[in-house]
């Protein structure tokens, strides 16, 4: 009779399957959480915007439900399940408090016509998303090379929609 053998990482004190799967989770709930909320907040707005007749509600309401809503949540989560090692605890919290800080001051710039807060949070955007891209890790260690490609094109066109969309905010301005 031969003694049952012990779930892989049991015994060697390797990180098992389901352990990664609870570490990636780990990394980008925050993300899917804040995210998700923003959604909801732009929703939120865009119901609001007409009745009261606000100007940049419909603006406001798309940049909540995109940039700060759906792309967060493709660039946390994604990262998470991109990179080989999850992101730590520390990077995580660097991109989750730059990424909504960088849209607060976007927003505040772009509602209160202050040329210079918009193209600061446009440009802290890019520096973020740079930030993220950086997170998956080299090719060699990432997880899938279709999934990689389209995660970092994803953040590139983030990256450049942020310089566009500050260029836009300063030509609107004059």
């Amino acid at each position: 009779m031969t003694a049952p053998v012990p779930p892989a990482g049991v015994m060697s004190g390797l990180p098992t399957q389901d352990d990664r799967v609870d570490e990636r989770w780990r990394s980008a709930r925050w993300f899917a959480l804040v995210g998700s909320a923003a959604v909801v907040a732009g929703g939120l707005v865009a119901g609001l915007s007409r009745p009261t007749g606000a100007e940049l509600g419909p603006w406001t309401a798309s940049f909540l439900v995109l940039v700060v809503g759906v792309a967060q949540i493709v660039l946390g989560v994604g990262q998470a399940w991109v990179a080989v090692e999850p992101p730590s605890r520390q990077r995580s919290l660097i991109e989750l408090v730059g990424w909504n800080a960088a849209a607060a001051v976007t927003i505040v710039g772009t509602l209160t016509s202050t040329v210079v807060l918009t193209v600061l949070g446009s440009a802290a955007t890019a520096v973020v998303a740079v930030v993220f891209m950086g997170g998956i890790g080299p090719a060699s260690r990432s997880r899938g090379r279709g999934v990689r490609a389209a995660y970092l094109t994803f953040a590139v066109l983030l990256l450049l929609s942020s310089v566009i969309g500050a260029g836009l905010g300063m030509v609107r301005q004059q």
